[in-house]
């Protein structure tokens, strides 16, 4: 589940209660904030996998509602 990085404790709190209310089996480390879900989902493409370089260096910007993480 992505949030905004900007969620505080009882957001994160209420977003996982939500999830589990809707039926979803979800711990404390099913939260990600959404930069670091951007560079997952980046990482996760398979064309990308055929070229990651562990030295590659990647800038993942989050220009979103109001915040910029």
């Amino acid at each position: 589940i992505t949030i905004p990085a900007s969620f505080q404790s009882a957001q994160r709190s209420d977003t996982l209660r939500a999830a589990r209310l809707a039926g979803f089996n979800v711990g404390e480390d099913s939260l990600f904030d959404e930069p670091n879900a951007a560079l997952l989902a980046y990482i996760n493409r398979r064309r990308v996998q055929a070229r990651w370089n562990a030295e590659e260096t990647v800038l993942v910007f989050d220009f979103g509602g109001g915040t910029c993480d």
